[in-house]
């Protein structure tokens, strides 16, 4: 297993050698065309939030479409998402945006849009739209377009040539939930230890996806094994490796480029030093609330209304929002379809009644004596922590107070 491995990783790095995603050209300036609509800053370090006094589609179709599409991209590479509200979009316009954000902001010229390899042959939507439904899920329990969603994730770093910009619109929520949480891979570098992070500087990472296939071959899908965007990103193998730290060359900014949901191994280091790195690195993410953006996707529009999300992955990384586990009797849902009914917050009271009044009495009195020693016990307890928190305080007050507003790991 180890030495296949290496002989992937091998292969790999002669493939990958010339993508060129090390470095940065010179960063594209904002044009500022898209500021004659009112927009403001979701979070401080990541998110653009536009009202639906300023439609998509009336963008792709204007006559300075290029001008307002570049400024867009680059305002997705510096807030790293932006979100739309009340958008009317359609599939082929989507498709067009998508394209020219990619065209106006420097990619290949041999990319375009990305194939998913789970995608199905009979997609509605065609092969360029990952569409994923509770109906789909229900038909297929094992479906693969939910096991990386439920990990902290950019999109398709499994490809040699991984996604830059990402649309998303969402026509179906549940009555509650479904939300989406996109952190900043700028600030989540911010928060390295400037040695630590010239560590990683020239560390590679492998990447794979494997369980798509496997799940793929269980399920009966197809995988995609042709040209899937990019003639690079091609065949059955989803592995490729990717620089740990990564310049986005729209805005020449470097990011943490590691996520949980692809990236297995960091290169040159031994597997327990990098399981430990990349767990630490996972945490900077996931634990680091301020520097990530929760977006509640709205509801109640008029059919082919919703909102939309885009959202640079070279920069991001995403997740869905923390639901309920399900016992193993109730199905799981997709984020997008999931049912609140299948999982009760609190077990309700019993209304089953004794049929003996005198025990019914007894038990009563025994519950209730019961219940004041556990009471007496439970402020003799508290009593005893606040005698104890005090002493605290004033002990390690002063070493609390002077402590740095940033905490790096000391153990590299």
């Amino acid at each position: 297993m180890a030495s296949t491995l290496t002989q992937t990783i091998d292969s790999l790095t002669q493939k990958v050698g010339t993508l060129g995603v090390r470095g940065s050209t010179q960063p594209i300036p904002r044009n500022f065309s898209l500021d004659k609509w009112q927009s403001f800053e979701v979070t401080p370090f990541i998110g653009q939030e536009f009202s639906s006094d300023i439609q998509l589609s009336q963008i792709v179709n204007a006559p300075n479409a290029d001008e307002l599409i570049k400024d867009l991209a680059v305002l997705i590479s510096q807030r790293g998402v932006v979100f739309f509200r009340a958008q009317d979009i359609n599939v082929d316009d989507q498709k067009t945006l998508g394209k020219r954000l990619g065209e106006l902001s420097g990619k290949p010229g041999d990319s375009t849009l990305h194939i998913h390899p789970t995608t199905e042959l009979s997609s509605s939507k065609g092969d360029q739209i990952s569409v994923i439904t509770s109906e789909r899920q229900s038909r297929n329990i094992g479906d693969p377009s939910r096991l990386a969603s439920q990990l902290w994730h950019s999109d398709i770093t499994f490809e040699p040539v991984p996604s830059d910009y990402a649309i998303l619109k969402v026509h179906t929520l549940p009555p509650s939930g479904g939300d989406t949480i996109w952190a900043s891979a700028y600030e989540a570098y911010s928060r390295l230890s400037p040695d630590f992070a010239k560590f990683l500087e020239g560390k590679e990472a492998f990447h794979e996806a494997t369980f798509f296939s496997k799940a793929a071959e269980q399920y009966g899908i197809e995988l995609r094994t042709g040209k899937r965007g990019s003639p690079l990103n091609e065949g059955p193998s989803l592995s490729a490796i990717h620089p740990v730290i990564r310049v986005n060359p729209v805005t020449g900014w470097k990011g943490l480029f590691v996520n949980q949901g692809f990236t297995r191994r960091i290169l040159g280091v031994t597997k327990d030093e990098s399981d430990f790195i990349l767990d630490y690195l996972f945490k900077v993410t996931q634990n680091n609330h301020d520097l990530q953006v929760r977006f509640k996707w709205g509801v109640n529009y008029p059919t082919g209304i919703a909102d939309v999300a885009i959202w640079d992955n070279r920069s991001t990384s995403h997740s869905v929002s923390p639901l309920f586990f399900f016992p193993s009797s109730f199905p799981f849902f997709l984020w997008r379809c999931a049912n609140p009914h299948s999982f009760l917050l609190y077990r309700p009271r019993s209304t089953m009644k004794n049929s003996s009044g005198s025990a019914t009495a007894s038990f009563r009195s025994v519950r209730n004596l019961t219940l004041t020693f556990w009471l007496l016990r439970g402020v003799r307890h508290w009593a005893l922590l606040c005698l104890l928190k005090g002493y605290l305080v004033k002990c390690t007050g002063p070493r609390l107070a002077s402590r740095p507003s940033r905490t790096y790991c000391s153990e590299f």
